[in-house]
C-alpha cells in the first residue's frame, strides 16, 4: 500500500485537495459567492480530479522506466516494486473512476459539458506522457495549464447552479459585481501556472541525462543546460516582478492588505533567493534543491488563501 501511495505521488495529490478545499471554503465565501454544491458532490469533484491526476502519474512512470533508472534510480517503482502489468491496471482503474466521478457530477448539476474537464484532461495526460513530453517546451506549458485547472474547476462547478440572468445588462452587472473573485481566481491560476512552468523547466535540466538517453527533445537537450537555465531565470524574474506588482496592488486595497504583506514575506523574498541560487546553479544537486524549493513556494502561495478565511 505504501508503494501504491508513493506511485501516485500522494503528497502532490494532498496539495491539490488542499487547494480545492481552500477555494471552496475560504476564497469563495470571502466574496459572498454562493456555494451551490452539496458537500458530497464537492467530494466527487475531489475524487475525480485526484483519480485522473493519479492515473497521469502512473502512466508517466510506465513510459519513463528507462529514463528514471538513470535520473532517479532509488525512486523507480514501476518495473521494480510494481510490475508494468499492475501499473497499467492502476492507470486504467484510476482514470476510468476519475472520469466516472466527473461525468456523474456533471449529470447531477445538469451541465454535461463540464465532464469534458475530466475527459480531456485524461486524454492530454496520456498524450503528454506518450508524445508531448518529448517535444520542446510544449509539454511544460501543457502540464502547467493542467495543474492550474482545478482552481478554475471548483469555481465553475460551484457557480453552475447559480440562477441565470435574463437580460444582457444583468449579465454584465453580475460580472462586474463578481470581478473581485474573477481576478483572484485568475491570480491563483497564474501563480500555479508560472510556478509549475519554472519547476518543470528545472526538472528538465535535472533529468537531462535520462531524457537524453530516451531521445527526448527537451529544452536543455536541444539548446543546452545553460540556455535552458537562462529561460528558467527569465520566467522566474517575470514571476517576481508580477508578484511585486500584484502585491503592491493588494496592499493598496484594505481588503487585501494582509495578503499583500504575506506575498512579500513568503513569496517574493523566497523567490529572490530562488533566482539567486538558479543564477549560480551548475550541478545536478543544485537543480534538485531548486525543484524542491519551488514546490515549497507553491505550497506557501496556496496556503495564502487561508487569509481569506480569517
Amino acid at each position: 500500500m505504501h508503494t501504491f501511495f508513493k506511485l501516485i505521488r500522494y503528497q502532490n495529490l494532498l496539495m491539490i485537495i488542499v487547494t480545492m478545499c481552500l477555494i471552496r471554503y475560504a476564497l469563495l465565501p470571502f466574496f459572498n459567492e454562493t456555494i451551490s454544491l452539496p458537500t458530497i458532490w464537492f467530494v466527487y469533484i475531489l475524487l475525480g480530479v485526484v483519480c485522473v491526476t493519479a492515473g497521469g502519474y502512473v502512466i508517466n512512470d510506465i513510459y519513463d522506466i528507462e529514463a528514471d533508472k538513470i535520473n532517479k534510480p532509488n525512486n523507480t517503482y514501476v518495473g521494480n516494486l510494481v510490475s508494468i502489468t499492475k501499473a497499467k491496471y492502476y492507470y486504467t482503474l484510476l482514470t476510468v473512476v476519475g472520469i466516472g466521478f466527473g461525468t456523474y457530477l456533471s449529470v447531477k448539476v445538469d451541465s454535461m459539458g463540464l465532464s469534458l474537464f475530466f475527459i480531456v484532461t485524461a486524454i492530454l495526460l496520456f498524450l503528454y506522457t506518450r508524445f508531448l513530453k518529448r517535444t520542446i517546451f510544449l509539454g511544460n506549458v501543457l502540464i502547467s495549464i493542467l495543474v492550474s485547472l482545478p482552481i478554475f474547476m471548483v469555481y465553475i462547478y460551484e457557480t453552475v447552479n447559480v440562477p441565470k440572468h435574463d437580460s444582457f445588462l444583468e449579465i454584465v452587472m453580475s460580472i462586474f459585481s463578481s470581478m473581485g473573485v474573477y481576478i483572484t481566481i485568475l491570480y491563483y491560476m497564474f501563480f500555479s501556472f508560472i510556478a509549475t512552468l519554472i519547476r518543470e523547466l528545472i526538472k528538465d535540466i535535472e533529468d537531462v541525462d535520462g531524457d537524453n538517453y530516451m531521445n527526448m527533445s527537451t529544452l536543455p537537450i536541444i539548446f543546452g543546460m545553460r540556455r535552458a537555465r537562462n529561460v528558467a531565470i527569465f520566467f522566474s524574474i517575470i514571476f517576481v516582478i508580477s508578484l511585486i506588482i500584484i502585491s503592491k496592488a493588494f496592499i493598496d486595497d484594505t481588503d487585501f492588505f494582509v495578503l499583500g504583506i504575506y506575498n512579500y514575506l513568503f513569496l517574493v523574498l523566497p523567490l529572490l533567493y530562488f533566482v539567486y541560487v538558479l543564477w549560480n546553479a551548475k550541478a545536478h544537486k543544485q537543480f534538485s534543491f531548486l525543484s524542491s524549493y519551488m514546490k515549497w513556494i507553491m505550497v506557501s502561495g496556496i496556503l495564502s488563501m487561508l487569509i481569506f478565511k480569517f
